[in-house]
């Protein structure tokens, strides 16, 4: 992985972060199901993971 594709996928990461937060803390504003707003949480979560995942292995074929 280039440096550059790991900056991206940070900055994937830190925008993702800043979203998820300010729905959360916003959820009231959400035009959304409960159903929904769980799915698009744990959407936005499952991303975060994958991230992590291919920084970590990554990082590990060094």
């Amino acid at each position: 992985m280039t440096q550059n594709e790991k900056n991206k996928l940070l900055e994937e990461t830190r925008m993702l972060k800043i979203l998820l937060n300010f729905h959360i803390q916003n959820r009231q504003r959400i035009a959304l199901s409960d159903r929904e707003f769980e799915e698009y949480v744990n959407a936005a979560l499952d991303r975060l993971n994958e991230i992590a995942l291919l920084l970590t292995k990554k990082s590990e074929e060094k």
